[in-house]
């Protein structure tokens, strides 16, 4: 499409790249549209794996864009130079999956992903090329977006490089980040084998092939092939994409968990250096090795659970719930149980079905009855088809708070009638997770009531619980601290706080980002530019609203005031439900795409029945934020008698809508009157 120069930015001192796209490619039409499609797409993401974009524009018809200036080779060269190490393979493959999973994270499918648009820098860093024929959905910026996609894929236009094409990509059918995850099986195929799995000598046998052949198995043609990474390569390369990842990130982790079985975990870490501490995040089970503190909690729950058939973890916000029952629990499961993790949020049964429904891949009549999970009967029968494929099985519902602040009441009795019936008849272990001030409203439901029997407390953890939390994770990645002092500095500011571990995890990660890597240190300076732990967090969120701007903290204010319950939980909100409360709603995206850039929200994606459509979610990170950040704070108390009321009118509105609008259920007299003032004030 264009020639790419090597040129010097004077103004910053650095070199970088910059591609001119020839005239004819650009003249209107598909063309531009192409050009600015790939430079919105490339310059709305920032990640190690992804090309940086600098600048797009044009300069007397000319179009260019400005890139970081990359010294390399793309891994087509380096295929056919010489045949990289497993290892090798494995670190490329785990970079660009990362790299994919950030693309997506925005909403941007690659749909051309290939040898030859991923590159390979002198430092062994891959960078991901060419978002030429990205698709994005819901991107700020890209209203024609979507209108494009509709009109090639109904005039049957296949796009992408024919031999990396995923099956629905052959058929002209709509693409999501499924589609990538084909191509990225193709590409690693490629990398372990040096012979490509689909092409043939004609683009119709290639096309024939893609859609109705399966390659050899990888340890067919490589005994020494780890039998797991086949495994991965195989359900990538899935015809149907609801039986590949759901996601890159799923398939980072995975590719990951490879490692140390194929070439030892320290033979990695010199090439990729995965932050121990999840800031905001909880831990999961992939982070079990790096878990460290509730030791004691977790052995004690596993003397229990055997025997009972409900028991429960109680505790605050942000002591860290979710991370002991999947790094911990989960994690650390006897041989022969099998395991499950859900949380109720808005539809608790749908949720449990879509837990259940992976375990549940290879029998066709399952899948069919999940449709109707709602149903008790079918519910009980799927889990115990699941349970019955284990000596033991344990069903995890965490945050199970949600049942009681987001679930009307008939949806509430349903479900914890479902929960007991799944313990009694299903003969399934229950644990659930929940705030401790709503431990009180189990009591309100029998099917609940044994709870009280099985409780395991959860409280902050204490000085050698944090000190460990602190020093070990950093020391399974082969880092020190700097000095003992600065432990015990950071541990001394968050004693007695009820949010002291995401706090502290917080300002971990952004240390772990300045780390001294020859040294192999966390140094004390890194410590100090993070602002310490206590105003870690509440600095980095006040410096996200600084960017966003005084004129727009209006719509910051709104989307908070509608992602937190009265109660002061955090809700998932639909993105375009929670956009609709915007007249304007360019500037409310992008917005909400500052925030969620910032990781003050966070967004992720649910698949519709059938996994046939996604849809996308927005909540607050963590809990944590809610009690952490002074502004937010006072913005609840402001809100607090409004907060009550509007939560009534959200469950009143979803009950209206499931009823089909009667006008039985429609606010009259005092009802109507307290909307409209709280609506006017």
């Amino acid at each position: 499409m264009g020639e790419v120069y090597r040129a010097r930015d004077p103004r910053l001192g650095r070199e970088v790249a910059i591609k001119v796209v020839r005239g004819e490619h650009v003249e209107g039409g598909e063309g531009r549209r192409r050009f600015e499609r790939e430079a919105r797409a490339a310059a709305s993401l920032n990640h190690p794996n992804i090309l940086t974009v600098h600048d797009v524009g044009t300069d007397g018809g000319i179009a260019y864009v400005v890139t970081e200036l990359l010294e390399g080779e793309n891994l087509r060269v380096v295929l056919s130079r010489r045949s990289p190490a497993p290892v090798q393979v494995l670190s490329y493959a785990v970079q660009t999956a990362r790299g994919l999973a950030a693309a997506h994270e925005k909403g941007i499918v690659h749909r051309d992903l290939k040898p030859e648009n991923l590159f390979l820098t002198a430092d062994g860093r891959v960078k991901i090329l060419d978002f030429g024929l990205a698709r994005c959905e819901g991107a700020a910026g890209t209203p024609d977006g979507d209108e494009y996609e509709q009109r090639t894929t109904r005039s049957g236009v296949l796009l992408g490089t024919v031999a990396y094409m995923s099956p629905e990509q052959v058929k002209a059918l709509a693409t999501d980040a499924r589609s990538d995850i084909f191509s990225f099986g193709v590409v690693l195929y490629e990398l372990l084998s040096r012979q490509h799995p689909f092409r043939r000598e004609t683009v119709a046998a290639t096309l024939t092939a893609i859609l109705w052949e399966s390659p050899p198995d990888l340890t067919a043609l490589d005994g020494a092939m780890t039998p797991v990474l086949g495994g991965i390569v195989r359900r990538c390369l899935e015809k149907d994409k609801e039986h590949r990842f759901h996601s890159a990130h799923d398939l980072a982790l995975a590719l990951e968990a490879v490692v140390p079985a194929l070439s030892g975990a320290a033979g990695f870490r010199d090439t990729e250096e995965r932050s121990p501490y999840p800031g905001l995040s909880s831990f999961t089970e992939e982070d079990a090795a790096v878990f460290f503190g509730r030791e004691a909690e977790v052995e004690a729950l596993w003397r229990r659970l055997p025997d009972r058939r409900l028991a429960a973890v109680i505790g605050p916000s942000g002591v860290g719930k979710t991370s002991l029952v999947r790094a911990g629990v989960i994690a650390s499961r006897p041989p022969g149980w099998g395991a499950l993790l859900c949380t109720p949020g808005k539809d608790p049964h749908r949720n449990l079905g879509r837990a259940v429904a992976p375990e549940l891949a290879g029998d066709s009549d399952a899948l069919r009855k999940l449709l109707s999970f709602e149903d008790a009967e079918i519910a009980v029968d799927l889990v115990g088809r699941w349970r019955r494929a284990h000596a033991e099985a344990l069903l995890v519902v965490d945050q199970f708070e949600e049942l009681f602040t987001l679930s009307p009441k008939g949806s509430r009795e349903a479900f914890a009638a479902l929960l007991g019936r799944i313990a009694r008849d299903a003969d399934v272990h229950l644990l659930l997770s929940l705030r401790d001030d709503f431990l009180i409203r189990c009591s309100e439901h029998e099917d609940l009531a044994p709870v009280f029997e099985s409780l395991t407390p959860l409280t902050g953890l204490g000085t050698s619980g944090l000190r460990r939390a602190v020093v070990e994770p950093a020391a399974r990645r082969g880092y020190r601290f700097e000095d003992s002092s600065l432990v015990e500095e950071m541990i001394q500011s968050v004693e007695g706080s009820r949010g002291a571990l995401p706090l502290l995890a917080f300002a971990l990660a952004h240390l772990w980002e300045t780390r001294d890597r020859e040294g192999k240190l966390l140094t004390r300076r890194g410590y100090e530019e993070t602002g310490g732990v206590p105003g870690a967090l509440a600095r980095h969120a006040e410096a996200a609203i600084g960017r966003i701007g005084p004129e727009r903290q209006a719509i910051v204010r709104e989307i908070f005031r509608d992602l937190v319950t009265a109660e002061g939980t955090r809700v998932a909100v639909e993105r375009e439900e929670l956009l609709s409360l915007f007249p304007g709603r360019t500037d409310a995206t992008a917005v909400l795409d500052e925030l969620i850039d910032a990781r003050l929200l966070s967004s992720f994606e649910v698949g519709e029945k059938g996994g046939q459509t996604v849809r996308r979610r927005v909540e607050v990170v963590h809990e944590s934020l809610l009690t952490a950040w002074p502004r937010l704070v006072r913005w609840q108390a402001q809100d607090e008698e409004g907060a009550v009321l509007r939560d009534q009118l959200k469950q009143a509105a979803r009950l209206w809508e499931e009823k089909g609008r009667t006008a039985d259920l429609l606010g009259t007299g005092t009802a109507d009157h307290e909307f409209e003032l709280w609506r006017e004030h």
